[in-house]
């Protein structure tokens, strides 16, 4: 499947990198959260003792990782709430796994809510 944007008609219309960036960024996702849950099971026994404000840390590397990753998924998740209940799972479905929309409603439909979800990521995930 391609994955473009409707030019004609489209007030959620992204410049075509911002828009790439936001695809890939969803595309993500399940990637995103099998790394979130990787890093907070593996996080390191705290001995009592502060941690340090070195760059070199590993144990602040893992929360500046895990705060950057958590932000990127509240974005994806936050957009969903943009979009009607009827509608979440089809573009969900599409834009995550490429499959094909369900026909409980016209392709324009599905391409304009699939549009304004990508939109709301971009605006949530600070890209545009």
């Amino acid at each position: 499947m391609r994955d473009y944007q409707r030019q004609r008609k489209n007030p959620y219309l992204l410049p075509h990198n911002v828009y790439k960036q936001v695809l890939y960024l969803v595309k993500d996702y399940d990637r995103l959260r099998s790394e979130q849950e990787d890093i907070l099971n593996s996080a390191a026994i705290n001995d009592g003792m502060p941690r340090s404000l070195d760059p070199s840390d590993p144990t602040q590397r893992k929360a500046e990782r895990l705060d950057r990753i958590a932000d990127q998924l509240r974005a994806i998740e936050g957009a969903a709430g943009q979009i009607p209940e009827e509608y979440r799972r089809g573009v969900w479905n599409n834009v995550l796994y490429g499959m094909p929309y369900p026909i409980t409603a016209g392709i324009a439909t599905w391409k304009r809510w699939r549009a304004r979800y990508i939109w709301h990521v971009a605006r949530r995930a600070g890209l545009w």
